[in-house]
């Protein structure tokens, strides 16, 4: 058994050796966007050097970036429910450490973000993958987990849930006295105007935990800032593992963000929403004009495809080895069949070009999208 990502190290190794010798390079692995931040965001940056203190930030968070984020996302919280993290996954990372025991149930809708399961393991957890086109509230309902985690819009499949839906996992998870975390990194790109307002309306309640990040939204990967929302007590002891194993995030980019969010661009988001579906829709047209059916995702920036393969990694090693085009393979999503392509860094103008060479290389290899 492969260990995650174990693949894709090796892919990106291909990627720094055709770097190296100026060959074609189609980069379609990561989820950075490749759109500029906000003028206003970098500006502020540039001024928050000069501006003080600059010691330690407290363990949860600049308190000003945590009243901006409140009033700029509305937040239906107080400021004693939020923390803010070097990115959330690190956020992730100590909430499961407070939360999960060794043989610990889990409930991971599939196909996840890798991270996910990568840190179950680490914890001992027991984990069992739901599928979201099958009854998965009857099987929460049977296993009775300690906890539930899902992604919307989700990393890699773009599938996004319904506010119905989410209220369906939280009330039964609240029955069972289990956690839920819901995931929202990409909740500034749900491209159904009705979903997006609707969810809006969504309560957390204190059995639920939301993690969402600026990283997407304002296409600043970099900076690593995300933030939790969850009950005070977990908040406080997030805060206190937080300070004792990471301490807090950069105080420069918090000042930066804080300016920024009482400020903002109200553009930006519609602009940066537009540009990646845009880009969204082209590649699944580009598909069509070869009479290869592929649905445009509900949210995020990822198209997920299924191959007549068993498992795709060898297929994505080849095909970078052979013309430059990097996907990722779906073992690490927990769907070994699938190949995700990620729109994050595609530029408009070259998808047409893309596409061919893409399906090309799959009808010389006699391998379909299915």
């Amino acid at each position: 058994m492969k260990k995650p990502l174990e693949t894709v190290y090796k892919l990106l190794e291909i990627v720094e050796d055709r770097k190296k010798k100026d060959l074609s390079l189609s980069n379609l692995l990561i989820g950075d966007p490749n759109i500029d931040p906000p003028k206003s965001l970098l500006k502020a940056l540039e001024n928050s050097v000069f501006d003080g203190p600059n010691g330690y930030s407290p363990a949860k968070g600049d308190p000003h970036l945590i009243d901006a984020i409140i009033s700029y996302d509305k937040v239906k919280a107080n400021p004693s429910q939020l923390i803010i993290g070097n990115g959330s996954k690190t956020l992730v990372f100590i909430a499961l450490k407070l939360l999960l025991q060794p043989n610990d149930k889990v409930c991971l809708f599939s196909p996840y973000y890798p991270a996910y399961q990568s840190l179950l393991l680490e914890f001992n957890a027991q984990i069992t993958n739901l599928d979201y086109t099958r009854d998965y509230l009857n099987e929460i309902k049977k296993i009775k987990p300690k906890l539930v985690i899902l992604t919307s819009p989700n990393n890699p499949d773009g599938q996004t849930f319904t506010k119905i839906q989410l209220q369906e996992i939280s009330d039964l998870t609240k029955q069972l006295n289990s956690y839920f975390i819901i995931d929202e990194a990409y909740r500034n790109f749900i491209y159904d105007e009705e979903v997006s307002q609707d969810l809006s309306d969504f309560i957390y309640e204190d059995h639920v935990i939301c993690l969402r990040t600026f990283s997407k939204a304002l296409a600043i990967c970099g900076w690593r800032i995300g933030y939790c929302i969850a009950n005070t007590n977990l908040i406080k002891q997030m805060a206190q593992t937080q300070l004792s194993l990471f301490n807090p995030l950069n105080r420069i980019m918090q000042r930066a963000l804080t300016k920024y969010l009482k400020n903002p661009d109200i553009g930006f988001n519609s602009k940066s929403k537009h540009i990646f579906k845009s880009r969204l829709n082209k590649v699944c047209s580009s598909f069509a004009k070869r009479n290869i059916k592929v649905s445009s995702p509900l949210g995020a920036f990822y198209i997920f495809l299924k191959l007549n393969l068993s498992d795709t990694q060898d297929f994505c090693i080849d095909l970078a080895t052979n013309t430059g085009i990097i996907l990722w393979p779906g073992y690490d999503f927990g769907k070994p069949s699938f190949i995700r392509i990620s729109i994050a860094q595609l530029e408009e103008s070259k998808i047409e070009s893309l596409i061919e060479r893409l399906t090309l290389y799959l009808k010389e290899n006699k391998v379909n999208i299915i």
